[in-house]
């Protein structure tokens, strides 16, 4: 290697150090790395020990800098334990037979005298170079500390110099951040010079983990067996003890520190990745964070990142720096949370990040909130307060998903952050006395929602009637964007007003203006319905003087049915009371071609079984029988909730009508037991043998035969009336006591767990001896593969396996008008009688993410349209998938040991439970 300037210029010196000779350097032979540095140790300590005066000269600069990559990439292949011993050749040739630690001593004064080195310079391109070599003696200094050093002093020693961190961040760029993109930035892995474990980090996630995994052949021609054994040497044999065994397992494998960085221009500043690796490599091998139940305090080293980002002199982007590595690591810094939330709230409201809302700030806000089980700002009010009236000034886009998404981050500030906020009143009133007719209305709706969904008043106490009074013009605003989010959030408000002491006196007042708006819309089908169930799904009191007016207007409202439907569902009492439920037409909504319609309407029935005459009820449940062959299971699930209840309400009546109700409920109960869905198969088995069969064996039988045959299901017959009869031995004491009374002397047995894996039908095929089979088998099994057993543990029958305890569940979508997700406690945590949102049933818990959005609409709509076309194939292969596991499916029903001899301590529920699922 020549630093000869006159052969290359200073870019391409720069290329190629950086560029070619890491590669070379970190790919070679250790001897061929080793000889390298011997030869060219003494150059490199020449060329970083000239140019101590104060002119800035740039070829002598990129010169150091190339030095200073080669020293970083020594000091990451360099054998550490030669620095005990005193016999590395490198130290050698630099500086004789001296102790090793003066390689490092040297090399570690030279670079610390770099970082803090500043000229007056006045050409860009010479800031440049000298910000770039500055940055490269942080890497090579990053790099000699983690690979030779596990004092912490030298680690705090890096954070605590600010100058470190001044000159490598360039001051005269303007860093922008986006809320969009053109093209959604990857993440990808960075590999610094930074040496760890590749055992000790991998044992945690996985204490089987093994190296390479090999697919086992489920073809006995590509199998193991297919192999010529002919051609292997067995005349020779290698015995491994245990010892040996256990340490080969042990071994560990030193590789490079791992980063996962997004592709962002912040994330590509030189230092990035080596700052990062470095943070981590502290966290899990120098100053690991405190325990759960320990005492936490800041380290060193943090408190000078905490206070570079805090100092009033250092410039923004420095801050931003910093701010960006801490996310980057956030899973570092979550433990001392209490200690960093100010510089990042800071760092937010004082603009360094931008004026309005980008991906950085609420990548920024995301991680605070995660951080709120360790630490809120209850010291620093104020400054929370003001990130969430920034957060609320700036919430509104041109694209729709942003606003949502913002929403959704404010929400969830105001969820986790709840003590420490004042609520900006002023912004909200001017927020909603924009112009009446513009739709950027809903935002500031939605922030007054936002506030209400966590309990919080959207209104000084002084200016309660004003700010309601405002709230109720926009309901009579054109626009279906704005008025029926507005009924949501009145709905809403008379919730809270009804629960706040304070606000209780406005509460008849409020409630009787809002009837004669509601007075003056009943012209009007689609906007009555839209405000009128929106109110509702929140104050559902509010619906009770319309149900007359709703049951005569819904024969003709054609496509707003389902609302109407969504406010009788929570009404059926009230409207058995004022006689108006039987002048729904049931028979007529079960026609319509409309799923949610449909469903709504099986709901309501179930709900008023108890209100029918017994006519009625009749033709009303030959019309659900219908829906007991329909694809969707989730109308089969109401369907055969609707017949239990009639059943369980009917069978002990002897009236002919009564009779007639049970022998109808009867048939549909009993194909019941033959659906396709496991689930409902066991709910309706679950109905039939708690409650409704005798429950002595004699008794039961006779029921069976005389009650349980059904022509259309007879194939089916034998099957579920030895289950049922079978279920009986369950409620006695033996069921759980063992077959011999005696055990087996001196024998020990090991619990053995099946591989029940569907995917591994044929797992006998492969001998377990096989090399190719061991890694596949400990991925699913936690019995050891290596240990060879007088008999095969892969068994060629098909064992059966216990079902998973469940509910088929209801999916409905979500009614609300908000362009935020609404806690289902705040709709569905009612007292019975309220409101429940059916849409809110089965909840999904949403987890919110840092998300990146597109500028250009069209690759939206392409990005959107593949999307589908993948969610489609991908439910078709779901669907191959469902109907193959249902053929494989592989159920274990009881535990297996293996011994010396057969297990014979086995309970009369081993034998009795497998006969049950293989007759059902």
């Amino acid at each position: 290697m020549s630093f000869d300037n006159t052969n290359y210029s200073v870019t391409q010196r720069y290329s190629i150090a950086n560029d070619i000779l890491p590669s070379l350097i970190q790919n070679c032979y250790y001897s061929t790395f080793e000889q390298f540095y011997v030869e060219k140790i003494e150059s490199l300590i020449r060329i970083i020990s000239e140019n101590n005066t104060n002119t800035f000269d740039t070829d002598n600069t990129m010169n150091q800098t190339v030095a200073y990559i080669l020293i970083e990439l020594l000091f990451l292949r360099i054998k550490t334990e030669n620095f005990t011993d005193g016999s590395c050749p490198i130290t050698k040739a630099a500086f004789g037979e001296t102790s090793d630690k003066k390689l490092v001593r040297v090399l570690f004064q030279h670079a610390s005298g770099v970082c803090k080195k500043t000229y007056s310079l006045n050409k860009q391109e010479e800031k440049d170079m000298l910000r770039l070599h500055q940055c490269h003696c942080v890497n090579a200094l990053i790099s000699m500390i983690s690979n030779t050093q596990k004092e912490i002093t030298f680690y705090n020693w890096l954070f605590n110099r600010e100058e470190n961190w001044k000159n490598i961040i360039d001051n005269d760029r303007k860093y922008f951040f986006d809320i969009d993109f053109d093209a959604v930035p990857s993440v990808k892995k960075v590999l610094v010079n930074i040496r760890t474990s590749l055992h000790a980090s991998k044992k945690e996630l996985d204490p089987n983990v093994r190296t390479v995994k090999y697919v086992e052949s489920q073809h006995l021609f590509n199998s193991t067996l297919s192999e010529d054994i002919t051609q292997f040497d067995f005349s020779h044999s290698v015995l491994r003890d245990r010892l040996e065994q256990n340490n080969s397992k042990n071994e560990t494998v030193e590789v490079r520190q791992e980063v996962h960085l997004e592709t962002i221009d912040i994330n590509k500043h030189e230092c990035m990745a080596s700052v990062c690796g470095f943070i981590q490599y502290i966290s899990e091998n120098i100053s690991p964070p405190p325990s759960d139940t320990g005492e936490v305090s800041l380290p060193q080293w943090m408190k000078g990142i905490k206070n570079v980002m805090m100092s009033p002199t250092i410039h923004d982007n420095v801050r931003i720096f910093f701010g960006k590595i801490i996310h980057n690591t956030s899973s570092v810094f979550k433990p001392y949370a209490k200690w960093f939330l100010t510089p990042i709230i800071k760092l937010i409201v004082d603009g360094c990040v931008g004026s309005k809302i980008n991906f950085f700030i609420t990548d920024l806000v995301i991680m605070l909130a995660s951080w709120s089980e360790v630490a809120i700002p209850t010291e620093d009010k104020e400054l929370a307060s003001k990130l969430l009236k920034f957060l609320m000034e700036n919430a509104n886009n041109d694209h729709r998903a942003i606003v949502r998404y913002n929403l959704e981050n404010i929400k969830l500030v105001l969820e986790v952050w709840k003590p420490c906020l004042t609520v900006p009143y002023e912004l909200l009133e001017q927020k909603l006395k924009l112009d009446t007719e513009l739709q950027k209305l809903d935002v500031g709706i939605n922030l007054v929602a936002a506030l209400l969904a966590n309990n919080i008043a959207p209104w000084h106490k002084n200016e309660v009637k004003n700010f309601l009074m405002t709230l109720t013009k926009l309901m009579k605003n054109s626009s279906r964007a704005v008025y029926q989010p507005c009924a949501e959030v009145l709905g809403m408000s008379l919730k809270y007003m009804s629960e706040d002491s304070e606000s209780l006196q406005f509460l008849n007042n409020f409630q009787n203006y809002i009837y004669k708006i509601l007075k003056d819309m009943v012209i009007d089908n689609n906007k009555f319905a839209s405000c009128l169930q929106g109110i509702a799904l929140h104050y559902p009191t509010i619906a009770d003087q319309y149900l007359t007016v709703l049951i005569s207007k819904l024969p003709h409202v054609g496509n707003f049915k389902h609302i109407y439907l969504r406010i009788f569902l929570t009404k059926v009492e009230t409207l058995h009371e004022i006689n108006e439920l039987h002048s729904i037409e049931f028979s007529k909504l079960l026609r319509e071609n409309n799923f949610e319609i449909q469903i709504l309407t099986l709901e309501m029935i179930n709900k008023s079984i108890q209100y029918f005459k017994h006519p009625e009820l009749l033709v009303i449940l030959k019309d659900v029988s219908r829906f007991i062959n329909d694809n969707v299971a989730m109308f089969r699930t109401t369907v055969y909730d609707i017949f239990i209840t009639a059943y369980n309400q009917f069978c002990n009546q002897q009236d002919k009508i009564s009779k007639e109700i049970i022998a109808a409920c009867k048939d549909v109960l009993l194909q019941g037991l033959t659906d396709k869905e496991l689930e409902i198969q066991e709910k309706i088995f679950k109905f039939w043998s708690e409650d409704n069969l005798p429950v002595d064996v004699t008794n039961r039988f006779l029921f069976l035969l005389n009650n349980m045959y059904k022509a259309n299901i007879e194939e089916y017959y034998v099957g579920y009336s030895v289950y049922l009869l079978l279920n009986v031995i369950k409620s006695t004491e033996e069921f759980n006591e063992k077959l011999f009374e005696h055990a087996l002397h001196d024998c020990d047995f090991q619990e053995y767990l099946l591989s029940s894996n569907w995917r591994r039908q044929h797992a006998s095929i492969a001998p377990l001896f096989a090399n190719t089979l061991s890694s596949q088998e400990a991925s699913f099994s936690p019995m050891n593969p290596n240990v060879l057993r007088a008999t095969v543990s892969t068994m060629e029958f098909k064992p059966t396996q216990a079902i998973q305890a469940g509910t088929a569940q209801r999916n409905f979508t979500n009614s609300s008008s908000l362009l935020f997700s609404v806690d289902a406690s705040n709709v569905n945590a009612m007292p019975d009688g309220e409101f429940k949102d059916p849409n809110n049933v089965f909840p999904k818990i949403q987890v919110i993410r840092g998300r990146r959005f597109l500028k250009d609409q069209s690759k939206i709509s392409q990005h959107c349209a593949y999307q589908e076309v993948k969610k489609s194939i991908k439910a078709e292969e779901l669907r191959k998938d469902k109907v193959r596991q249902s053929e494989r499916n592989v159920n274990i029903y009881r535990k297996y040991r293996i011994g010396d001899y057969p297990d014979i301590e086995i309970t009369l529920s081993s034998v009795i439970t497998p006969l049950q699922m293989l007759a059902k």
